[in-house]
């Protein structure tokens, strides 16, 4: 994951220089959504390259995330009052997510889940 992140973030800001957040966020959702299918496929085939792989593909979708803060920024550039606000609100969706989605994936385990 972290080898995915740091390998990423300098072409995920030339991407987003050349064509934009908007495209460059979108292409990093893209690796977050491969990493989980991949993720699913790596615990269903109790496969380890597979789960490499999407830990990979999430570094990848981290190093394009954290420009999501520039963008939130950008994005009420012409209410300088709200820029603070903006970087806050994207940053603390992090957070609340990290604390939700552990929470998550306990409730949803309590069926029985992947046996290991």
């Amino acid at each position: 994951m972290f080898i995915g992140a740091i390998l990423t973030c300098v072409p995920a800001a030339y991407l987003m220089h050349r064509k934009g957040r908007r495209v460059g966020l979108s292409v990093g959702g893209a690796f977050g959504v491969l990493s989980g299918v991949l993720g699913y496929f790596a615990l269903e085939n109790r496969s380890f390259p597979l789960l490499i792989g999407s830990g990979f593909c999430l570094g990848i979708f981290d190093g394009f995330s954290d420009f999501l803060r520039f963008a939130a920024s950008e994005a009420v550039s012409s209410h300088p009052q709200f820029q603070g606000s903006a970087v806050s609100i994207a940053l603390s969706g992090g957070a609340l997510c990290s604390v939700v989605g552990p929470q998550l994936g306990t409730v949803s385990d309590q069926g029985g889940g992947f046996q290991v």
